[in-house]
């Protein structure tokens, strides 16, 4: 058959199992060097960190798949791969007795759930081992310990009773140990696949203490003090912080998105990309392709490709936003909508295309994200928004990835203005905004702030958020909306101070140049909020703020103030 007709391999999308993808009628880019590249690696334990859906839970099928004992003399799936090439490591294929779990259901709204959810995963392994591997061999003490944890005891109620701490904290030590003796002495592979899902949720859902304290106890006893561990291979997102979560691990090879280990397995490079879209017949579109998804660096390899936006890519034929939708983006949301005035100014300052540099602090110490920047802007580059584009020692010259993300971005901050009134609440105020229209402007931001504003984020209360924190995020919301038709700047000199918001028109001849200034009721000095109103406005005037519109060609009289002042939940806009 003439090359030029073999038809395009089948799309697998969503197929995590390694057998069922590593066949040659299904599209599989090969990624097996690094088995042995991993397993000929010094250190015991390795740590890797990337984005997801960057084919994290596949690379850990494989290494599955190559090495556990339940495939021994199966190497067919490697047959055709360039693993097949190394005959050394080809005599380890179906050796090694290997523990796979995955942390991706270990998740909840509380301390319990999540406990809960963590016994399903180790049961699941044990009942794995009991019916698929079997018991044979194992000795006696340690078969009762897997009927004691599988078995499942009932409250009054009739629920599954979770394992006892105890239990779950020793229980990879104890099967490795199973499985150590049932083959001979052969020490065990760990493969760990999403190891700080349950840690963001415990995050987000206020029980990071206890979270904390349960995993240290039971990567200890897996990592550190596992006399039958012969390699371990953990993955995620995020990097937790070393000394939170694996204390005295001193045989630990942490691997980042700043790190050159590893850095082409774990997504497409350009080479792979352009092979796979001439298969497709859709070379036509390689720079529509790259401008969208193109962007991802891992160490000093640059042009990497988010694996599931291409190949959803290929099967639908289409530019889209596959990525942005496939996971939720909650831990980002919840880090960007509740940080400080300066980290929304600086998401103005990517959504439109600038930079933000830094230094960044990779380890995720969650308890103290919200006040340390570094470690903000080292989980956005770790869970993919961000990208590196300079480097000097640890400071960070970082942009949104590409216009996939940027998209995702936009969207994400829109989502926070939806209301019982619904989205086109927010849309109709964007669009009043753009009109100038001061009525229509203060209808529309009544609604919002009252479904919007909780008591205490307009609390004026010493020691309690400063009102102006949700205000500002109105900013990146405006933002998000308006960025295709203005220049929008927060918090910038001109004139003679500061101003809060200036929208610049990037056509001069359709729309106005807008300035902002946002008020807090001050009782001590107003009686009412026309008189805040009149307050920004003054102020828009004597500091002059008008000035870097006119600079930038814009006349006076096509320029519009705009002083809104708040008292609580109420809210006042007025035209100047």
């Amino acid at each position: 058959m003439n090359q030029q007709t073999v038809p395009a391999r089948n799309l697998a999308l969503g197929e995590d199992n390694f057998e069922a993808i590593a066949k040659k009628t299904t599209f599989y880019v090969d990624k097996t060097s690094f088995i042995s590249q991993w397993y000929n690696g010094e250190k015991k334990v390795t740590l890797i960190t990337r984005p997801r859906r960057f084919g994290k839970t596949l690379t850990m099928g494989m290494v599955d798949r190559f090495f556990s004992t339940q495939y021994q003399g199966q190497p067919e799936p490697f047959l055709n791969l360039a693993i097949n090439k190394d005959s050394e490591m080809m005599k380890l294929q179906g050796t090694i007795p290997v523990i796979a779990l995955s942390f991706i259901d270990v998740q909840g709204d509380s301390y319990q759930n999540m406990v809960e959810k963590l016994s399903e995963a180790i049961r699941s392994f044990f009942f794995h081992v009991k019916y698929d591997i079997g018991l044979r061999g194992i000795k006696k003490e340690d078969v009762d310990y897997i009927e004691n944890v599988i078995k499942e005891n009932y409250d009054s109620e009739g629920k599954i009773l979770p394992l006892p701490i105890s239990t779950i904290t020793s229980s990879l030590w104890r099967i490795s140990r199973a499985l150590y003796y049932k083959y001979k002495r052969k020490k065990v592979i760990i493969t760990l696949d999403e190891y700080d899902t349950p840690l963001q949720s415990a995050y987000l859902n206020g029980y990071w203490n206890e979270a904390s304290s349960l995993f240290v106890e039971l990567f200890k006893s897996t990592f550190k003090g596992n006399a039958y561990l012969h390699k371990a291979l953990i993955t995620g997102i995020t990097r937790v912080a070393k000394e939170s979560l694996f204390p005295l691990l001193n045989n630990l090879d942490e691997c980042s998105v700043t790190s050159s280990s590893y850095a082409e397995t774990f997504g497409f490079t350009q080479q792979e990309v352009d092979a796979a879209l001439q298969e497709y017949k859709l070379s036509d579109l390689q720079e529509k392709v790259k401008q969208m998804y193109d962007g991802y660096q891992f160490g000093e390899q640059s042009n990497m490709y988010n694996p599931w936006s291409i190949c959803n890519f290929l099967d639908k034929r289409a530019i889209g936003m596959y990525w942005a939708n496939s996971a939720s983006n909650e831990i980002v949301s919840y880090v960007i909508k509740n940080g400080t005035i300066e980290l929304k100014d600086q998401f103005v300052k990517l959504i439109q295309g600038g930079t933000v540099t830094s230094e960044i602090n990779e380890e995720a110490t969650y308890m103290t994200m919200l006040v340390d920047p570094d470690t903000i802007w080292g989980l956005l580059l770790s869970c993919g928004y961000l990208k590196a584009i300079n480097t000097i020692g640890n400071k960070y010259t970082m942009a949104i990835v590409n216009l996939e993300v940027k998209e995702m971005m936009q969207t994400l901050i829109k989502k926070w203005f939806k209301t019982k009134a619904g989205y086109s609440t927010y849309n109709t105020f964007i669009n009043h905004l753009v009109e100038c229209n001061e009525k229509g402007m203060q209808e529309k931001l009544s609604i919002l702030s009252r479904e919007l504003l909780g008591a205490h984020d307009t609390s004026t209360h010493e020691g309690e958020h400063d009102p102006e924190q949700f205000y500002h995020g109105f900013v990146l919301g405006i933002v998000a909306s308006l960025s295709d038709r203005f220049a929008i700047e927060s918090n910038r000199e001109s004139g003679y101070g500061r101003y809060d918001i200036m929208l610049e028109p990037l056509d001069k001849t359709a729309d106005y140049g807008i300035v902002i200034e946002f008020k807090v009721f001050n009782p001590e000095k107003e009686k009412e909020l026309d008189s805040t109103c009149a307050r920004a406005l003054k102020q828009i005037d004597e500091k002059q703020y008008v000035t870097e519109l006119v600079k930038r060609g814009i006349p006076e009289n096509q320029i519009r103030k705009f002083g809104i002042g708040y008292k609580g939940k109420e809210v006042l806009v007025k035209k100047g």
